[in-house]
């Protein structure tokens, strides 16, 4: 990352964690997942996560990261026999720092994470990002809101490639609902497009919900779906990822 990323990561992190500390409690929760197959097939599936989450009056702050780990055993066929290997089909993770403030039905927002995708050959992507967004449905059961900013954003790949640091455009929507007492469901989208190259573009969606199993545990399942328009050679555009966790409320 260069020093002007460096510079403007700091000032965010610390603009942040200067509203957190300001009146009111934290919401805290961690989520954990696994799936363990053996005979035909061997298969080995890990997904955790670890969030906080703050609203002070017109402040929201929420801070997290998620991490998703799979593998299997496949057949390959090496100099004319057939072995069975274990096979990293999935090793990603994600940290988060986003902040909004809230006038009314408009806000100010800061969306900011670091991202790694083993099989996907990015050792790292930092996103930086300023914008502001509007409300178009908000009540106390759902809200709507989109979403209009610029993002800047440092690339490393762990192929051959150089890394690359540049300006992008964003335009995101979420939508949130409270089905139940006990249940809600969101959805969110963003388009991320260089302002440099029309070509390169992220386009990244995610569906989710979530049911109350008691107090402190809830049912939590997240269909996630990723394109990345110009990847590095050799790797796919897309990934998709159904993930079902246990959410424990701390």
């Amino acid at each position: 990352m260069n020093r002007i990323n460096l510079v403007a990561a700091i000032i965010l992190v610390l603009a942040t964690f200067v509203i957190a500390a300001e009146e009111g409690g934290w919401k805290k929760a961690m989520s954990l997942g696994a799936t363990l197959t053996s005979g035909n097939s061997e298969t080995l599936t890990l997904n955790g996560g670890v969030g906080v989450e703050k609203k002070i009056d017109k402040h929201e702050l929420s801070i997290g990261a998620e991490a998703n780990y799979s593998e299997s055993e496949v057949e390959k066929v090496v100099a004319g026999q057939t072995n069975r290997i274990d096979e990293t089909t999935a090793d990603n993770s994600k940290a988060y720092l986003k902040y909004k403030r809230k006038f009314g039905r408009p806000f100010f927002y800061s969306d900011n994470g670091l991202f790694r995708d083993e099989p996907g050959a990015i050792e790292q992507r930092v996103t930086v990002g300023l914008g502001c967004g509007f409300f178009v449905l908000k009540t106390d059961a759902a809200t709507l809101g989109l979403e209009v900013g610029g993002s800047w954003i440092d690339e490393e790949f762990t192929t051959e490639q150089d890394g690359e640091d540049y300006f992008a455009l964003r335009f995101a929507a979420r939508h949130d609902h409270e089905l139940s007492e006990t249940a809600k469901l969101w959805a969110s989208v963003e388009y991320l497009q260089r302002s440099d190259e029309s070509e390169k573009y992220f386009l990244t969606s995610e569906a989710g919900i979530e049911a109350v199993m008691n107090s402190s545990l809830s049912l939590r399942l997240v269909l996630q779906a990723r394109y990345d328009s110009l990847p590095p050679d050799g790797i796919e555009k897309d990934d998709l990822s159904l993930v079902s966790a246990f959410v424990c409320k701390l």
